[in-house]
């Protein structure tokens, strides 16, 4: 099962999912329906977030175009994540500058600090967002190097293996960040209580568990409590 089938799955089940979740699908169908199409479907969903009031959607949706290579919205990130408090959104406003800046350094610095805290998916977005700019000025002794550090970025967030002590082989498949969310999710944590555990926004819990049931190939939380996954093809 596709992480785009698992979606709908869920809207087939009267199941609504968060406009971060939408999200999420439409990245997982760029493949298929084309990079331009889901940015078009990201916007409307910032759009619908900004109508609602959910800044924290927003800017998340918003940090999702960018990963799909549409840097032409970080001037509206930063309007908004200036608006916020926390983590992610003190995040994101630092993207944000740096994209309209242009500066590749600062984007370099970031995706060092968010490895450090173990962030491996935002550690390589600003990787590559670095490296888009590097390729942009023709350096190539600095493209080069951009180049190194997007493979050891992605090489870190496909890392095999389980980053947290005990988890189990079908675990493996998950980032290190998905085990820990996973094993609290078999503790019987909520969402709040992991987003507190660990020091995200509930909507990036979210995002990471829509992302693991695809991996895992199973369409509802218990499934992940009990340890029913991996039975299904993930297409």
């Amino acid at each position: 099962m596709t992480y785009s089938n698992e979606y709908d799955t869920l809207v087939r089940e009267g199941v609504h999912p968060s406009l971060l979740a939408q999200g999420h699908a439409a990245v997982a169908r760029a493949e298929h329906t084309g990079t331009q199409t889901a940015i078009s479907r990201l916007m409307s969903l910032a759009d619908s977030a900004a109508a609602d009031g959910a800044i924290g959607a927003e800017i998340d949706i918003l940090m999702l175009v960018l990963r799909l290579g549409d840097p032409s919205v970080a001037r509206r990130l930063v309007a908004v994540a200036q608006g916020s408090e926390g983590r992610t959104a003190e995040f994101a406003l630092s993207v944000g500058l740096a994209l309209a800046h242009k500066d590749a350094d600062r984007l370099i610095e970031l995706s060092d600090s968010a490895a450090k805290d173990g962030l491996e998916l935002a550690a390589a977005d600003c990787a590559s967002h670095a490296l888009r700019i590097l390729e942009s000025r023709g350096d190539k002794a600095r493209q080069l190097e951009g180049q190194r550090l997007l493979k050891r970025r992605t090489a870190a967030l496909d890392k095999a293996g389980p980053a947290v002590e005990g988890a189990s082989p079908d675990l493996q498949k998950l980032t290190r960040r998905e085990q820990e969310i996973a094993t609290l999710v078999q503790s019987g944590s909520s969402n709040k209580d992991i987003a507190l555990s660990l020091g995200l926004s509930l909507r990036t819990v979210e995002g990471h568990l829509y992302r693991m049931f695809a991996k895992l190939g199973i369409s509802h939380r218990e499934d992940l409590m009990n340890g029913a996954h991996g039975t299904q093809g993930l297409g």
